[in-house]
């Protein structure tokens, strides 16, 4: 059976969720992330964060690089991805310059949120065409891209096998004649593009994105698919842990509540207990690790942002703060 590219970024625009942006959560710390990468215009914050969507062609680079994902693929576009992924096994993302065999094609590969890879990584692995990357000239895609990679490695931990790398056209008829691919490393990111790496057949898998009719439609509609994901597998293997990007309460923190106030996916909950103490649980899918928390905290409270190794993306409690523990 052929296989014909199909380019699910189409439609009006990505859709916005403002009460999520940094920027409409507070003052102190200004985010441009939109406004740098888009490559037609669309965002300004030159009086305040003005959006013109008549500029949007609906690229969907915005989606993938903004911090707290306030941003999300068009409905269009989310539609049409659905249904490539029921039609076709096989993926093999590339973007549109790329002339190579690919099954999806995107504008630029920075468009591809790590969560959507991660999604459909989850059974049978990805393929990601990378030809072209080293060559670009878009130093802010390379970066978007690299850091979405990156979160797509560190959460994979031991099973890199999951996404290849792919850096030269393949020949290659069936899974049984390929040879050892190019995996994740933080080197294979965007330097070393000149190394083959065979094999773009994947095994087939179904309902890689399972969209429901009734999801919400938001930035975050890739986070929950990827937390049933996690669910089925740690259902079948108990052992099993991911790395996720938390914020790391240190013995500063007086659960004062200024981070769950300003966290903009509402990820942080404390939980005041009845000896005085108080619990901060935190929900791994909602946390974008944007850091807002981290830059906000008055006491020093927090010491960045740590990779930590989860068996579910559902909420857990992160630290129990004692009643009679300094803080000065």
């Amino acid at each position: 059976m052929s296989v014909h590219p199909v380019d699910f970024l189409k439609g009006d625009h990505p859709l916005f969720s403002p009460e999520r942006c940094i920027n409409r959560k507070q003052r102190r710390v200004v985010c441009s992330r939109c406004s740098e990468i888009c490559p037609t215009g669309v965002f300004s914050m030159k009086s305040g964060q003005q959006v013109d969507w008549t500029r949007c062609v609906d690229c969907g680079i915005c989606v993938a690089n903004c911090p707290t994902r306030c941003f999300s693929h068009s409905g269009t576009a989310k539609k049409r991805l659905s249904e490539e992924i029921d039609r076709q096994k096989p993926l093999v993302f590339a973007c549109r310059k790329n002339e190579n065999p690919a099954d999806v094609r995107v504008r630029c590969l920075a468009a591809l949120p790590w969560e959507l890879l991660a999604v459909c990584a989850m059974r049978d692995g990805i393929a990601l065409r990378m030809d072209l990357c080293g060559t670009c000239g878009e130093s802010a895609r390379k970066a978007c891209l690299e850091e979405n990679l990156e979160s797509l490695r560190a959460f994979f931990g031991d099973r890199q096998e999951r996404v290849r790398i792919l850096t030269e056209a393949e020949k290659t008829e069936s899974a049984e004649t390929e040879e050892p691919e190019k995996r994740l490393t933080r080197r294979g990111l965007l330097a070393g593009l000149g190394q083959s790496a065979a094999g773009i057949v994947l095994r087939a898998a179904s309902e890689r994105l399972p969209f429901s009719e009734d999801a919400e439609e938001d930035g975050l509609l890739y986070r929950r698919l990827l937390t049933a994901a996690v669910q089925r597998e740690t259902e079948e293997d108990p052992n099993r842990r991911y790395t996720v990007s938390l914020p790391w309460f240190n013995v500063q923190c007086s659960a004062c509540g200024i981070c769950e106030k300003i966290c903009p996916n509402q990820a942080i909950r404390i939980v005041r207990e009845e000896s005085g103490n108080s619990l901060i649980c935190l929900t791994p899918w909602k946390c974008s690790a944007c850091g807002l928390c981290v830059r906000l905290c008055l006491k020093g409270g927090l010491s960045g942002m740590h990779g930590v190794r989860v068996p579910c993306l559902t909420e857990v409690p992160l630290v129990r703060i004692e009643r009679s523990t300094p803080h000065d």
